[in-house]
Order: structure tokens, then sequence, then C-alpha cells
């Protein structure tokens, strides 16, 4: 599954197997959330023009689409502390065996 989104300037990409790319003039954090908001991953501040390439979540999903929310925050440049925009995404989490 590709989730493609672009919110104004900022545009991401994430694929299964290419990870989380960031193409913008701030800094990213992704928090994968599931319906109960437990964390099930969470990033650190993510550089423009680099990639989260590897995920691995804090417990093992069972088998079935799941509900999984994915919020975005994005940070200034200038000290990496200072919040700007974000969004949600609402997408499924497909658990395997």
């Amino acid at each position: 599954r590709i989730i493609y989104c672009n919110y104004g300037m900022v545009i991401f990409i994430c694929t299964l197997n290419e990870g989380i790319m960031v193409v913008s003039h701030e800094y990213f954090k992704f928090i994968l959330k599931a319906e109960d908001e437990r964390v099930l991953y969470e990033s650190g501040l993510i550089p423009p023009g680099k990639a989260v390439t590897e995920v691995k979540l804090s417990e093992r999903i069972p088998a079935g689409e799941h509900p999984l929310f994915i919020e975005i925050k994005t940070y200034s440049l200038q000290d990496k502390e200072t919040p700007m925009n974000g969004g949600l995404i609402e997408t499924k989490l497909i658990g395997v065996e």
C-alpha cells in the first residue's frame, strides 16, 4: 500500500519497502497509533531529504486488518524544538501470520 499526501509544500511517500521519505523545509516526526491510541512506533526527528527505512513496531500485530493512525509532527529547522504544523492520516495496518 502506498500512502501519498500533499500538505501544501510538504510531500511524503510511505511504502512498506522504501520507508517514509520527507521532502520539506522542516524536521518531521511520525507516530503510528492503534485505534485505542497505543503508540506502535515513534520515529526520531527526520531531517529534510531523509527517510525512515525501517519501522519496528512495539508489539506483535494479530493477523487481519486493523485501523492505524499516522500522526505527523513538524519542527523548525532553526532549533528542532519549535512545533510547526502537523497532520493525522487514517489507514489500515495488515497483520500477517
